[in-house]
């Protein structure tokens, strides 16, 4: 196979993994179930540091 063209075919399905990953992570955190770990998640910056 011509080195040209497996680059070309490596480059597409790496991008086709890649939109998959980030389709699936967005499904992931946004799934209705995850809601209120997520919420919590949220407020974490928000929470006074008890030293």
């Amino acid at each position: 196979m011509d080195p040209m063209k497996l680059s070309q075919i490596l480059g597409t399905l790496s991008t086709v993994w890649f939109f998959l990953f980030f389709v699936g992570m967005l499904l992931w955190v946004f799934w209705p179930s995850r809601k209120r770990h997520m919420d919590h998640q949220s407020r974490i910056p928000l929470q006074d540091d008890e030293r």
